[in-house]
C-alpha cells in the first residue's frame, strides 16, 4: 500500500502544481504528515504558514488520500483567503520585519 500511496501522491502533486517531485521527496516529506494524522487520536489538525507556501495544494493531498486509501473523510476550513498586496507587504516588511 506505501508505494501505491506514494505513487498516487506524487500524480496528484504533478497535477496541481505541474512539477514532478521525487519518491524520496513525497515518503520523506509528505507520506509522514498522511500516517501520523491517519493514526492520531487527534481530530483537529491545523496547517499554518506563509503565502504561496502550499499549504492548500497540501490539504487537497491529504484530504483525497486520506478518503481514498484509509477511508477518512475530513473537513476543511480556510482562512486563507486574505491576502495583502505587495505594496502593503514590502511596508510591513520596512516598519515591523523584513521577513513580513
Amino acid at each position: 500500500m506505501k508505494k501505491d500511496l506514494i505513487k498516487s501522491i506524487q500524480t496528484q502533486l504533478q497535477k496541481l502544481t505541474n512539477k514532478r517531485f521525487s519518491k524520496k521527496y513525497v515518503e520523506n516529506f509528505i507520506y509522514p504528515i498522511l500516517i501520523h494524522i491517519n493514526l492520531s487520536k487527534n481530530h483537529k489538525f491545523l496547517i499554518c504558514g506563509a503565502q504561496g507556501v502550499g499549504k492548500s495544494t497540501l490539504l487537497q493531498i491529504l484530504e483525497k488520500h486520506l478518503l481514498v486509501f484509509f477511508k477518512k473523510k475530513t473537513l476543511n476550513l480556510s482562512l486563507d483567503n486574505y491576502y495583502l498586496t505587495k505594496k502593503q507587504r514590502v511596508c510591513l516588511s520596512k516598519t515591523k520585519h523584513p521577513l513580513l
